[in-house]
């Protein structure tokens, strides 16, 4: 979410290259918080909450999970979770709001396998 889209799809591309067969858990932005008013309150919170300058923005994201599935062959996402998803009482009332796929993929986790794996060493040139 840091990096330009570009940028995130290549990494993980190279890491399929790299790593076949290698499983990746990362954290997931929803592109649609990005702009209009969403944006604003991204932005806003980020400076606000963490004291964040101007130039420190979350610069892409994604709809879905399964669009991680399209930047290159091989790539397949196994799970996806949500902190809407736990069961934790500090929550309270707010787990409602993961009733809704908006609230819920704000941010959320993705379990990817990148590539099938082969046997034998692959080299790191």
């Amino acid at each position: 979410m840091y990096l330009p889209g570009d940028a995130v799809q290549k990494l993980v591309c190279t890491l399929r290259d790299r790593f076949p067969g290698a499983r990746l858990v990362c954290e997931l932005f929803n592109s649609a918080w990005l702009a209009g008013w969403r944006g604003r309150v991204t932005r806003s919170k980020l400076q606000r909450s963490f004291s964040f300058d101007d130039d420190a923005r979350f610069r892409s994201g994604v709809r879905s999970s399964q669009e991680l599935e399209s930047w290159c062959p091989g790539i397949t996402v196994l799970d996806d979770w949500s902190y809407f998803d736990e069961d934790e009482p500090k929550l309270g009332a707010l787990r409602q709001l993961g009733r809704w796929n908006l609230f819920r993929t704000i941010q959320w986790t993705v379990h990817v396998q990148l590539g099938a794996q082969q046997t034998g060493k692959v080299p790191l040139d």
